[in-house]
């Protein structure tokens, strides 16, 4: 019912715009949830703090899955 897609980069022009054509073209009636980074500055850090600010650390994603498949 719902497609998710995760990035370790931006979302605008990513994977999950790419899904988005691929279901416009074929008519699909899925929802499409685009998780990634927003189209702006980050600060510095290591990977794992990013991730976990951004909300796409693995504690984080299981609570959005979670929610999703409820």
């Amino acid at each position: 019912k719902t497609i998710v897609t995760i990035e370790d980069g931006t979302i605008k022009g990513g994977f999950g715009s790419t899904i988005l054509e691929f279901v416009s073209k074929n008519e699909y009636q899925n929802k499409v949830k685009i998780l990634g980074v927003s189209d702006e500055f980050i600060e510095h850090g290591s990977i794992l703090k990013l991730q976990h600010k951004l909300g796409l650390d693995a504690i984080n994603l299981a609570n959005r899955f979670q929610f999703l498949s409820a």
